[in-house]
């Protein structure tokens, strides 16, 4: 196996973040459509921490990447750069789950980050008629 079989539990480990992620999304999305932007904080705040082990996970992707001399291929390169099948049959299913569920983020983030543009606009074309019926509108929030 030409890539490092201590891969195998980082490449699993990245899928369930990006599916805890997907999840943080998708109730973001839900929280979002539901004007209640009260409950974004803790939906952020995990975020936030999903993101920080992505991040971590990425870094001992890459460097258990590097050190096998497989730094900057693609997965399909590195599947195609196997030699044995069994090699290929281990990771072809986490590269092909890992693969789905970073589009499947990127799907809901893209709707997520529409809406929030849209609830922003809206705030802002309220405030705007508020500032219009009492200039100090804005002090309230200061």
């Amino acid at each position: 196996m030409r890539a490092p079989e201590s891969l195998i539990p980082v490449l699993e480990q990245l899928c369930t973040v990006l599916e805890q992620l997907c999840r943080v999304e998708a109730d973001k999305l839900t929280v979002v459509s539901a004007d209640h932007p009260d409950q974004l904080e803790s939906l952020l705040n995990d975020e936030n921490m999903l993101l920080l082990q992505l991040r971590g996970l990425d870094k001992k992707r890459s460097d258990l990447l590097r050190r096998s001399g497989l730094e900057g291929l693609t997965f399909r390169q590195i599947l195609m750069q196997e030699d044995s099948e069994e090699a290929v049959a281990l990771l072809s299913p986490i590269l092909e789950r890992l693969s789905i569920q970073a589009e499947k983020l990127k799907k809901v983030k893209g709707g997520t980050d529409r809406l929030i543009r849209i609830r922003m606009k809206q705030l802002e074309q309220r405030l705007a008629g508020a500032k219009q019926s009492d200039p100090h509108v804005y002090d309230k929030y200061v």
